[in-house]
């Protein structure tokens, strides 16, 4: 990500958008951050994405869970798919 796009999230809550997994047959994956038609502005304050929900802060724990999923797939590297 470039700085603009860095402003952008950390101003944005990421309700609802949707994250776009390719993988291929030779080993290749490909994630992308997709359907940003709920995203919401946040004027009052920077979001982390990691800090946890509490009304009224507009996190969602965006960047947490992607963590959670680099992990499990990371944790599952070993297995191999037959196509």
């Amino acid at each position: 990500m470039n700085s603009a796009t860095v402003c952008v999230v950390c101003a944005c809550q990421l309700i609802g958008s949707s994250l776009l997994v390719m993988y291929d047959n030779r080993n290749h994956a490909d994630v992308w951050m997709i359907d940003f038609a709920k995203t919401l502005p946040v004027s009052d304050h920077v979001l982390t994405h990691r800090d946890a929900w509490q009304p009224g802060n507009h996190e969602e724990g965006y960047l947490t869970g992607l963590d959670n999923l680099i992990t499990v797939s990371l944790a599952g590297s070993h297995f191999s798919l037959q196509f």
